[in-house]
């Protein structure tokens, strides 16, 4: 076989190995790396944010942590950690419009749900309407979190249902938030 046959046949085999598909990757060992790194990052303790960019970082994060109740819970502690008083200058960018629902929709399930907590969060929702670009925000987010929010907001109406404060106070944010009866 001559040296312009033999790069022909190399070449050959080479097309014919890199049209064979690849091996499926091994997903059990990157769910265990994600679930340790979930762990990980669920032991360290929350603290509370200096400005917006601190918080967004911290809430994006537990965002993208496992779809569990400890993401959640964690995101609550979070907003529980932003006195209401500083909002305004603590948002002063405004909030991303993913961030903005995924946070009203934390505060009405897992800290409004609290009775203790109720009015708390409530005016946290209240306040969270003065922060700029609130509006625009509102009717940008993401049509998956519109329906999670829609829901938080029926859960808490059946919540207040006895209380007409706190239902008018709910009724009163459903709206600002831009969200269907």
């Amino acid at each position: 076989m001559g040296a312009v046959e033999n790069a022909a046949s190399c070449a050959r085999d080479s097309v014919e190995t890199s049209r064979r598909p690849a091996p499926a990757p091994e997903t059990g060992r990157d769910d265990d790396l994600v679930s340790k790194a979930a762990a990980i990052a669920a032991s360290k303790p929350v603290v509370a944010p200096r400005n917006g960019a601190e918080f967004e970082r911290a809430y994006r994060r537990e965002m993208k942590a496992a779809a569990s109740t400890t993401s959640a819970s964690r995101r609550a502690e979070i907003l529980i950690l932003v006195p209401p008083d500083k909002m305004e200058t603590m948002f002063a960018g405004g909030l991303d419009p993913d961030i903005l629902a995924d946070v009203a929709t934390i505060a009405l399930e897992h800290w409004y749900a609290k009775d203790e907590n109720a009015s708390a969060a409530l005016e946290w929702l209240e306040r969270l309407r003065a922060v700029p670009r609130f509006a625009v925000s509102a009717a940008l987010r993401p049509s998956a979190s519109s329906r999670a929010l829609e829901r938080a907001f029926a859960a808490a109406r059946a919540t207040a249902a006895r209380d007409a404060r706190a239902t008018a106070r709910l009724e009163a944010l459903r709206e600002a938030f831009r969200v269907l009866a």
